[in-house]
């Protein structure tokens, strides 16, 4: 039931903000199914929610940007798996929220960043997304800051996140499978079907929001999407040491 509303509330900001479902859906289902199968689920979540949304918005999309930042992902997803084999899944979720969160603080905290793009820019960003969403379902804060270094148009950036989402999800799921973690109650039928449909309905919802708000409220609302979700990583990993 819980984790339900978190699908379907991350949804609705997902259509908002371009980010929301991995933020809002893996720290409770981390929560009521553990931090292997919960970012397994949440990883899911994404890449339904992202594939849907992406039907519709298919035409803003950045390829160029998605076509140079998409490759690298799978360095950092590769990266993750890895280390997470090694180092206990606690210590790496603190780690990683703790980075994040310096990483935001300093972008709140200067207002307006160097302009900085390129292809390298794209390739740690995409690097670096593979490796958070993988170890711990929260992709979303590294482009973010990415959207704000690069002066990212907030539709283009709405938009290019879906295919990205939906495919980091894919790409996770796999280099997870392969590895051999346990999926548990993801591979059920009504379970998908279910994160499906209230995926769905939390996009059709978040359209009808999106209507009515701006630009700079978008962006707003995605930094503080990113940070709630790199704080909830941490005090996730703090609560199963």
């Amino acid at each position: 039931m819980l984790g339900g509303f978190a699908v379907f509330i991350g949804s609705v900001l997902q259509r908002v903000a371009g980010t929301g479902v991995g933020l809002i859906v893996a720290p409770i289902l981390v929560v009521a199914l553990g931090p292997s199968q919960g970012v397994v689920v949440a990883n899911v979540a994404a890449c339904v929610a992202g594939f849907v949304l992406f039907l519709s918005v298919r035409k803003q999309v950045d390829w160029s940007r998605f076509g140079r930042f998409m490759p690298t992902t799978i360095l950092g997803s590769i990266a993750a798996s890895a280390l997470i084999l090694v180092l206990p899944p606690a210590w790496l979720q603190i780690g990683i929220g703790v980075v994040v969160l310096c990483a935001l603080a300093l972008s709140v905290a200067m207002p307006r960043l160097p302009h900085r793009d390129g292809r390298i820019v794209l390739a740690v960003t995409g690097v670096v997304a593979g490796f958070l969403n993988t170890a711990a379902g929260v992709a979303s804060p590294a482009f973010v800051i990415y959207a704000r270094l690069a002066r990212w148009e907030p539709k283009a950036f709405v938009a290019t996140m879906q295919p990205a989402f939906a495919a980091l999800g894919a790409i996770s799921v796999t280099v997870k499978a392969i590895s051999g973690v346990d999926f548990g109650p993801v591979a059920s039928i009504p379970v998908l079907a279910g994160i499906v449909g209230l995926a769905t309905l939390g996009l059709l919802l978040g359209a009808k929001i999106a209507a009515h708000v701006n630009g700079t409220t978008v962006r707003r609302l995605a930094l503080v999407l990113a940070a709630v979700g790199a704080l909830a990583v941490v005090i996730r990993g703090i609560s199963v040491l």
